[in-house]
């Protein structure tokens, strides 16, 4: 894996304690009850995004990415492309029994869910969907979608 610098490092963590805050407000109604993972120790929790208070019955494993140089016409035009890439590495860390969710952006750009499958939107939200792209794979929609929240 290429070493990360301190630039992209600070808008990660910066954008894992915004999703946090948005998840946190949208499941729990508290902004504050959704913490990044900490970066040391043998948590047993995977993905970036956890609870503070270790509830064992949130059911998400969320991965989140905020990276240049993706498009989402990659979708159709490269398989391996780093959307595909990212959703592996949610799926493979995904303990069973967690939904796995990846939330990501770019710069100038909302911020975008993908989950396993459109089931979910209709499992934890009660409308239909606007704006969705829907792959073999996994379906993608924005954030907000879900949340109901603009600033997301």
């Amino acid at each position: 894996m290429a070493k990360q610098g301190k630039g992209s490092r600070r808008k990660g963590n910066k954008f894992e304690n915004d999703v946090a805050k948005i998840i946190g407000k949208w499941w729990y109604n508290d902004e504050t009850a959704l913490v990044r993972t900490p970066l040391s120790g043998g948590h047993h929790w995977a993905g970036d995004i956890i609870p503070k208070n270790d509830d064992p019955d949130f059911p998400f494993c969320i991965e989140c990415k905020n990276q240049e140089g993706w498009s989402f016409e990659q979708l159709f035009t490269a398989p391996e492309s780093q959307i595909y890439q990212w959703w592996k590495q949610t799926v493979d860390e995904c303990p069973e029994g967690k939904d796995p969710i990846l939330i990501f952006t770019r710069n100038r750009l909302p911020i975008f869910i993908a989950v396993e499958e459109i089931i979910f939107f209709y499992r934890y939200i009660d409308k239909d969907l606007d704006i969705f792209i829907d792959t073999k794979h996994f379906t993608i929609t924005q954030l907000s979608e879900l949340t109901g929240d603009t600033d997301g």
